[in-house]
Protein backbone atom coordinates (compact mmCIF):
# COMPACT_ATOMS: atom_id res chain seq x y z
CA UNK A 1 0.00 0.00 0.00
CA UNK A 2 2.88 2.64 0.79
CA UNK A 3 4.51 1.84 -2.29
CA UNK A 4 1.19 2.12 -4.15
CA UNK A 5 1.29 5.93 -2.85
CA UNK A 6 4.79 6.44 -2.81
CA UNK A 7 4.82 5.72 -6.76
CA UNK A 8 1.33 7.98 -7.11
CA UNK A 9 3.27 10.72 -5.40
CA UNK A 10 6.59 10.44 -7.44
CA UNK A 11 4.22 9.89 -10.58
CA UNK A 12 2.34 13.42 -9.36
CA UNK A 13 5.63 14.94 -8.68
CA UNK A 14 6.76 14.11 -12.56
CA UNK A 15 4.01 15.51 -13.70
CA UNK A 16 3.59 18.94 -11.91
CA UNK A 17 7.20 19.19 -12.94
CA UNK A 18 7.24 18.40 -16.48
CA UNK A 19 5.93 21.84 -17.55
CA UNK A 20 8.48 23.45 -15.64
CA UNK A 21 11.02 21.18 -17.18
CA UNK A 22 9.64 22.20 -20.70
CA UNK A 23 9.72 25.79 -20.28
CA UNK A 24 13.12 25.70 -19.14
CA UNK A 25 14.29 24.80 -22.49
CA UNK A 26 14.19 27.80 -24.90
CA UNK A 27 11.83 27.96 -28.30
CA UNK A 28 14.16 28.97 -31.14
CA UNK A 29 11.26 28.23 -34.01
CA UNK A 30 8.11 26.93 -35.35
CA UNK A 31 7.87 24.84 -37.97
CA UNK A 32 4.54 22.97 -39.36
CA UNK A 33 3.32 23.37 -35.76
CA UNK A 34 6.07 21.69 -33.75
CA UNK A 35 8.45 23.58 -31.63
CA UNK A 36 12.26 23.53 -32.09
CA UNK A 37 14.13 24.00 -28.85
CA UNK A 38 17.82 25.48 -28.75
CA UNK A 39 18.84 21.55 -27.91
CA UNK A 40 17.13 20.55 -30.73
CA UNK A 41 19.30 22.52 -32.93
CA UNK A 42 23.04 21.40 -31.20
CA UNK A 43 22.29 17.57 -32.12
CA UNK A 44 24.81 16.95 -35.05
CA UNK A 45 23.24 16.78 -38.71
CA UNK A 46 20.07 18.71 -36.63
CA UNK A 47 20.69 22.30 -37.07
CA UNK A 48 17.81 24.86 -37.34
CA UNK A 49 18.38 24.39 -41.16
CA UNK A 50 17.82 20.47 -41.07
CA UNK A 51 15.19 20.70 -38.24
CA UNK A 52 13.33 23.27 -40.84
CA UNK A 53 13.70 21.96 -43.99
CA UNK A 54 13.29 18.28 -43.51
CA UNK A 55 9.54 18.56 -42.39
CA UNK A 56 8.97 21.30 -45.53
CA UNK A 57 10.52 19.32 -48.36
CA UNK A 58 9.15 15.91 -47.00
CA UNK A 59 5.62 17.61 -46.69
CA UNK A 60 6.63 19.55 -50.44
CA UNK A 61 7.42 15.80 -51.67
CA UNK A 62 4.35 14.22 -50.56
CA UNK A 63 2.37 17.07 -52.47
CA UNK A 64 4.25 17.05 -55.20
CA UNK A 65 3.88 13.07 -55.11
CA UNK A 66 7.21 12.46 -55.44
CA UNK A 67 7.80 8.71 -55.69
CA UNK A 68 11.00 6.64 -55.94
CA UNK A 69 11.23 2.73 -57.90
CA UNK A 70 13.53 -0.01 -57.08
CA UNK A 71 14.82 0.77 -60.70
CA UNK A 72 15.56 3.98 -60.58
CA UNK A 73 17.70 3.34 -57.28
CA UNK A 74 19.63 0.22 -58.56
CA UNK A 75 19.99 2.49 -62.04
CA UNK A 76 22.15 5.31 -59.46
CA UNK A 77 23.77 2.11 -57.33
CA UNK A 78 24.99 1.17 -61.06
CA UNK A 79 26.01 4.58 -62.22
CA UNK A 80 27.94 4.83 -58.99
CA UNK A 81 29.26 1.79 -59.56
CA UNK A 82 28.20 0.51 -56.26
CA UNK A 83 29.64 -3.09 -54.86
CA UNK A 84 26.89 -5.62 -54.51
CA UNK A 85 25.99 -6.66 -50.67
CA UNK A 86 28.28 -9.17 -49.12
CA UNK A 87 26.91 -12.61 -48.90
CA UNK A 88 25.02 -13.49 -46.41
CA UNK A 89 24.07 -10.11 -44.96
CA UNK A 90 20.14 -9.74 -43.58
CA UNK A 91 17.31 -8.64 -45.56
CA UNK A 92 17.18 -5.14 -42.94
CA UNK A 93 21.09 -3.99 -43.77
CA UNK A 94 20.09 -4.60 -47.58
CA UNK A 95 17.34 -2.33 -47.06
CA UNK A 96 19.96 0.20 -45.02
CA UNK A 97 22.55 0.11 -47.45
CA UNK A 98 19.94 0.97 -50.61
CA UNK A 99 18.80 4.11 -48.42
CA UNK A 100 22.02 6.11 -49.65
CA UNK A 101 20.75 5.94 -53.37
CA UNK A 102 17.09 5.54 -52.39
CA UNK A 103 17.59 9.20 -50.94
CA UNK A 104 19.48 10.15 -53.24
CA UNK A 105 17.13 9.44 -56.21
CA UNK A 106 14.53 11.46 -54.05
CA UNK A 107 16.64 13.94 -53.34
CA UNK A 108 16.85 14.66 -57.47
CA UNK A 109 13.37 14.65 -58.17
CA UNK A 110 12.28 16.66 -55.31
CA UNK A 111 15.16 19.36 -56.74
CA UNK A 112 13.52 19.20 -59.71
CA UNK A 113 9.78 20.00 -58.85
CA UNK A 114 11.67 23.07 -56.40
CA UNK A 115 13.57 24.10 -59.65
CA UNK A 116 10.68 23.60 -61.84
CA UNK A 117 8.57 25.61 -59.51
CA UNK A 118 10.59 28.21 -58.15
CA UNK A 119 13.43 28.30 -60.66
CA UNK A 120 16.55 30.74 -59.78
CA UNK A 121 20.35 29.77 -59.38
CA UNK A 122 21.20 26.23 -59.33
CA UNK A 123 25.13 25.15 -57.87
CA UNK A 124 26.82 22.03 -58.05
CA UNK A 125 27.95 20.61 -54.55
CA UNK A 126 29.13 17.36 -53.89
CA UNK A 127 25.75 15.50 -51.99
CA UNK A 128 23.76 17.01 -54.71
CA UNK A 129 25.24 17.95 -58.49
CA UNK A 130 21.89 20.28 -59.17
CA UNK A 131 21.12 22.07 -55.82
CA UNK A 132 18.51 24.21 -56.50
CA UNK A 133 19.58 26.80 -53.96
CA UNK A 134 17.37 29.81 -55.78
CA UNK A 135 13.95 27.62 -55.88
CA UNK A 136 15.02 26.25 -52.24
CA UNK A 137 15.13 30.43 -50.95
CA UNK A 138 11.96 31.45 -52.95
CA UNK A 139 10.35 28.24 -51.41
CA UNK A 140 11.41 29.21 -47.77
CA UNK A 141 10.14 32.20 -48.07
CA UNK A 142 6.80 31.25 -49.11
CA UNK A 143 6.82 28.76 -46.78
CA UNK A 144 7.34 31.73 -43.81
CA UNK A 145 5.28 34.27 -45.25
CA UNK A 146 2.27 31.18 -45.01
CA UNK A 147 3.42 30.83 -41.36
CA UNK A 148 4.81 27.36 -41.99
CA UNK A 149 7.63 27.78 -39.88
CA UNK A 150 9.08 30.88 -37.45
CA UNK A 151 12.55 31.82 -36.33
CA UNK A 152 12.04 33.60 -33.60
CA UNK A 153 15.39 35.59 -33.05
CA UNK A 154 16.27 37.78 -35.91
CA UNK A 155 19.85 36.70 -36.03
CA UNK A 156 19.29 33.12 -36.02
CA UNK A 157 16.55 34.23 -38.70
CA UNK A 158 19.66 35.98 -40.74
CA UNK A 159 21.75 32.74 -39.87
CA UNK A 160 19.35 30.12 -41.27
CA UNK A 161 19.13 31.78 -44.46
CA UNK A 162 22.74 32.49 -44.91
CA UNK A 163 23.76 30.14 -47.38
CA UNK A 164 20.17 30.37 -49.52
CA UNK A 165 21.44 34.22 -49.98
CA UNK A 166 25.06 34.20 -50.00
CA UNK A 167 27.78 33.82 -54.01
CA UNK A 168 28.03 30.59 -54.21
CA UNK A 169 31.39 29.59 -56.19
CA UNK A 170 30.46 26.81 -58.14
CA UNK A 171 27.09 27.81 -60.15
CA UNK A 172 25.65 25.95 -63.10
CA UNK A 173 25.39 27.88 -66.17
CA UNK A 174 21.59 28.07 -66.53
CA UNK A 175 22.05 26.71 -70.11
CA UNK A 176 23.42 23.55 -68.59
CA UNK A 177 20.86 23.47 -65.58
CA UNK A 178 19.25 19.98 -66.94
CA UNK A 179 16.14 18.64 -64.79
CA UNK A 180 15.06 16.75 -67.47
CA UNK A 181 17.69 13.66 -66.80
CA UNK A 182 19.08 13.03 -63.84
CA UNK A 183 22.46 13.81 -63.10
CA UNK A 184 23.91 9.99 -63.01
CA UNK A 185 22.79 10.17 -66.29
CA UNK A 186 24.23 13.22 -67.52
CA UNK A 187 27.29 12.39 -65.96
CA UNK A 188 27.82 9.19 -68.51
Amino acid sequence: MQRRILLATIAALATSLLPALVSAKEAVARVLGQTIYSDDTTKPARGLQGQILGPLLQRFAEQQRVTVNDAEVTELETALKLPPPPPGLSEADKAMLRQVPFEMVRQWKVSRALYQRYGGEVIFQQANPMEPVGAMRRFLEEQEKAGAFQIYDADERTRFYEYFVRSHPMVVPKEKVNYDVPWWRQAK
